[in-house]
Parts: C-alpha cells; sequence; structure tokens
C-alpha cells in the first residue's frame, strides 16, 4: 500500500483516467511521474487571496472563530502539523515540500477524535486523511 506501483494500478483501472492521461501525455501514458505532474497542474489552479484564514493572517483578528483560532492553535502547537504544513506569508501553500511518514506513535493520539466537536482532527478510520500516509492525502 502506498507505493508508486500501487497509486499507478489504482489509478489505472479507472477508464477515464486512463483516457484523459493518454489523451493530455500522450506517449508517457499513465505513470507516477504524469500522475505526479497532474496533481501538480490541479494543484496550481487552487488559488485563495480572500479566505477568512487569508484576512486573519494579514491582521483581521475576528476574520475566523474562536472555534478555528484554537484549531489554529492546536495546528501549530501540540499536533505539530506546522513543522510540515509551512505557512508564511512569503510561501502560503502550507507545505514544506518534503514527504513524511506519520504512522507512529508520537502522532497516533492526536489522530484519534478529540471528543470537542470544534476541531477537525483527522481520525484513522476516516478515508482520505493523513493517517499511515506519506506526503499527506493523495
Amino acid at each position: 500500500m502506498g507505493t508508486a506501483e500501487n497509486v499507478v494500478r489504482l489509478i489505472s483501472a479507472i477508464p477515464e483516467y486512463r483516457r484523459l492521461f493518454k489523451r493530455i501525455f500522450k506517449s508517457d501514458g499513465l505513470t507516477i511521474q504524469t500522475i505526479s505532474k497532474a496533481i501538480a497542474a490541479y494543484e496550481r489552479t487552487l488559488l485563495s487571496a480572500n479566505s477568512p484564514f487569508d484576512r486573519f493572517i494579514n491582521g483581521n483578528k475576528t476574520a475566523i472563530t474562536i472555534a478555528q483560532r484554537r484549531g489554529r492553535e492546536l495546528f501549530i502547537g501540540k499536533a505539530k502539523c506546522s513543522d510540515c504544513h509551512v505557512h508564511t506569508l512569503v510561501a502560503p501553500f502550507f507545505t514544506d515540500g518534503k514527504f513524511h511518514m506519520l504512522a507512529n506513535s508520537e502522532f497516533m493520539d492526536l489522530l484519534l477524535p478529540c471528543g470537542n466537536g470544534d476541531l477537525d482532527v483527522p481520525r484513522p478510520h476516516q478515508r482520505g486523511k493523513h493517517y499511515g500516509r506519506a506526503g499527506g492525502p493523495p
């Protein structure tokens, strides 16, 4: 699980993706490299400049809720998310550009439900969350 070969196998199992990769990447087809290029092209379309968080970071302290502020404190502090999900005004992309393996005992408690309902803490049983994945969500 989680190997490049498995990623290519899973994506290749979707007929529409096979067709699109052949059309877009021609003879290169569907490889881990072309999957990476497709994800990068998609990520470049994700722009934000005026979200509540953007306004908060730019000085409007009332732009996010108290619960969101607590989530940010957890993100920066105890959960250590910002160790990898770096965010600055110069690099506002929540990434250090590196791959990290999170399935270790140091993070297990943080990946379990926190119980207060205010924070969106990843849970191991939720498909698509960070648990045990290198490089974050697929």
